[in-house]
């Protein structure tokens, strides 16, 4: 669509709620004469995140998905994530998927993962997975910590999962094995 030349056009990006760049800050940009220049407004978020929890019409995790890259981060700027390890493989409980906000589970043969980048920290995941097999990164057991690597380079070889579906077979089987690395499949979900 050709816009009139002269004019400046106000663009709004979207909501402040889903700062994937790990800015909480709201955002626009303006157009001009070909160039795009953006701004970032910081605002309370404390304060507009607790009217949307007292107001009881939004769960609370999209309200706290406004702290995402504020002081409720455990470092200026940082960015965490929540991994799926071990336990998942052989079960593929997808009750996690279900409760996410976002879509950043990705779903392999026999387990799933988590993109880091779609993640926002929300942790509405944990308490559903049936076999405790989600964690946040700083709470990933050291005997797991190839699953941080695993979930960023798995996630985007694997499809999206956005339904529940039903858990493997042999899930009940499965789920109170341990040391089943070694049969992590690598193959996307068929």
């Amino acid at each position: 669509m050709p816009l009139p030349k002269g004019k400046k056009y106000f663009i709004n990006v979207g909501s402040t709620g889903q700062p994937r760049d790990s800015d909480n800050r709201a955002c626009y940009a303006v157009l001009e004469e070909h160039q795009v220049t953006w701004y970032r407004v910081p605002y309370d978020f404390r304060t507009t995140m607790n009217k949307i929890i007292d107001t009881g019409v939004l769960d609370e995790i999209l309200a706290r998905r406004l702290a995402i890259g504020g002081e409720l981060a455990p470092e200026e700027g940082a960015k965490m994530t929540y991994i799926v390890a071990e336990p998942c493989i052989g079960c593929k409980y997808t009750d996690c998927v279900d409760v996410c906000p976002v879509d950043c589970f990705f779903e392999g043969q026999n387990s799933l993962a988590i993109h880091p980048d779609e993640c926002i920290e929300c942790g509405a995941c944990v308490p559903e997975c049936p076999v405790e097999a989600i964690f946040s990164e700083e709470d990933l057991p050291e005997k797991w910590a190839e699953y941080l690597e695993l979930n960023a380079r798995l996630s985007e070889l694997w499809p999206v999962i956005t339904v529940k579906k039903d858990p493997l077979p042999e899930a009940d089987e499965w789920k109170s094995i341990e040391n089943k690395r070694d049969q992590l499949s690598e193959n996307p979900a068929r």
